[in-house]
């Protein structure tokens, strides 16, 4: 077998033939990792473009008013790109839903909330992480209103995630809920933060409704103050 030269045309030894194929492959091997991380990079990009536009869209002129043509010239990927990533219409709903039932799995607002002691302090807290998550996921939560409001008219597909993430919010707060009272004699059952988490729920759906009849463009003006003094009022309903 003849294997590369040397610098003098000689033929260079087994083992420094072997060193070098190796070394070619690592070098093939690199080159198409650097590919592949880049094209993984880029589909990230357009899923997460898709998503951010669909949004936009369905919170403004709500799901069955936005169309894939629609989401297709807001960014300027085509329909077969929407589909390589989500399937349909429906699974970018389904997406941005899942991703909103992630930010309701985080247990940050927990841990502070017991780092404090009192009902008013950990109201104050509670009532700020509401409002930070709700200023974060705004687009989200108008799109779960509008799909609410949709009633028997939303389609099939959808429904159980709405029910989904709807349960989820109630039972997440009811546990926060808990969590502020802890202090209490006898303890708040579970039943009744539940029933205070759906009383909440209900007033912030008002004002995010509001935003869909009278102000779409503008974040709910949320008072921190009016909502603590609430949350402590729903105590003692």
């Amino acid at each position: 077998m003849i294997g590369p030269e040397g610098p003098e045309g000689r033929q260079l030894p087994p083992v420094l033939v072997s060193a070098a194929t190796a070394q070619t492959g690592k070098v093939v091997k690199d080159e198409s990792k650097t590919i592949t991380d880049g094209r993984r990079q880029r589909g990230e990009q357009s899923r997460q473009r898709i998503l951010s536009e669909a949004l936009r869209l369905f919170s403004r002129h709500g799901y069955a008013g936005t169309s894939l043509s629609a989401i297709r010239d807001a960014t300027g990927l085509p329909v077969s790109s929407l589909h390589h990533h989500f399937g349909s219409k429906a699974g970018i709903c389904l997406a941005a839903i899942d991703a909103l039932g992630e930010t309701l799995s985080g247990s940050g607002l927990q841990q502070r909330l017991q780092s404090v002691t009192g009902a008013e302090a950990r109201a104050h807290l509670l009532v700020q992480g509401i409002l930070r998550h709700n200023e974060q996921e705004y687009p989200t939560l108008l799109l779960i209103i509008r799909l609410a409001m949709d009633g028997d008219d939303i389609d099939p597909a959808i429904r159980p995630a709405v029910q989904a993430i709807r349960k989820k919010a109630v039972d997440g707060l009811a546990a926060n809920l808990r969590l502020v009272f802890a202090e209490r004699s006898p303890p708040l059952p579970r039943p009744r933060c539940e029933v205070m988490a759906r009383r909440l729920l209900a007033i912030m759906d008002g004002w995010l409704v509001s935003q869909l009849t009278d102000y779409p463009d503008a974040l709910p003006a949320w008072s921190a103050r009016d909502l603590e003094h609430l949350v402590l009022a729903l105590a003692e309903d």
